[in-house]
């Protein structure tokens, strides 16, 4: 309906994260509101701020992975692990790409053992290749944020080089 009307299409993001909270209403006599504190919430959101920087829908974190009954039953990729702002373990993430478009989810499931392929050989600093790989994604879908979101950091370490101590774990600064 907004692009028929000639305006920007809605685009949100979504970040999964699973584990313990602390729920309840803080507040005094004149004023109250629930709250929700824990690691927990702040991973979940820094995780919702990190599907634009890895340009998908859907992200979820290892955590929330793990309990799902028949994870089988949805479409998702491995993206590797972060560290979000103000933490210091490491969080693996994974994209669910059951909300995309039709033509953009098939396409993503087609390139699925190429996409791991990549992945791999980017983990193992062998960013020639994985570029290559990452480029023949991004070329038979254009729309494919995250292949092109490692095609370019592929690029940039197979140009620049990498610090010693780089170990593929992505450092978030911000949320």
């Amino acid at each position: 309906y907004r692009i028929e009307k000639g305006r920007k299409d809605i685009e949100i993001g979504i970040g999964l994260h699973t584990g313990q909270l602390m729920m309840g209403i803080i507040g005094d006599q004149n004023r109250t509101e629930p709250a929700t504190i824990a690691d927990t919430v702040n991973i979940a959101s820094r995780m919702e701020g990190m599907t634009k920087y890895y340009g998908v829908k859907i992200l979820i974190s290892q955590d929330s992975y793990d309990i799902l009954p028949h994870p089988e039953a949805y479409n998702f990729r491995y993206m590797g692990e972060i560290i979000v702002k103000g933490k210091i373990i490491p969080t693996k993430i994974f994209e669910c790409f059951n909300g995309d478009e039709v033509e953009i989810r098939d396409k993503k499931l087609e390139s699925l053992s190429q996409f791991e392929e990549g992945l791999e050989l980017y983990y193992n600093k062998e960013f020639n290749e994985a570029s290559v790989i990452f480029n023949k994604i991004s070329k038979i879908n254009p729309d494919d944020k995250a292949a092109a979101f490692f095609y370019n950091k592929a690029v940039t370490y197979a140009l620049k080089g990498v610090p010693e101590e780089w170990n593929g774990i992505e450092k978030m600064k911000r949320k």
